[in-house]
């Protein structure tokens, strides 16, 4: 092998490594990403979003889909809660911590 085709071949073999690499931790990280959903997500969704045949992408999509909830239905919500917290106390709470914490 001629000198230019070391050269040639050695900076060849520096990106195919390189873009191993990033292939390699692109693969890890997709899989720690899979299993974190798997392991967050209910048997129910599980079951009907996350198919084996679709990819993390797809659950993403599906999931929010599924399990979003609209602005309407969380304003009552967050109302009645924050109703709850400015009412005047009769008494203190059993659990302080928790009253200030809501």
């Amino acid at each position: 092998m001629t000198t230019q085709g070391r050269m040639l071949f050695n900076a060849d073999w520096t990106v195919f490594v390189y873009e191993d690499r990033k292939y390699e931790t692109h693969r890890k990280n997709y899989k720690e990403m899979v299993q974190w959903v798997l392991d967050n997500v209910s048997t129910h969704y599980k079951d009907t979003v996350c198919r084996p045949t679709k990819l993390l992408d797809a659950w993403y999509t599906d999931l929010k889909e599924i399990a979003s909830v609209s602005v309407a239905q969380l304003k009552p919500a967050a109302r009645d809660r924050y109703r709850e917290a400015v009412k005047p106390l009769n008494k203190l709470p059993r659990d302080l911590a928790a009253w200030i914490n809501n």
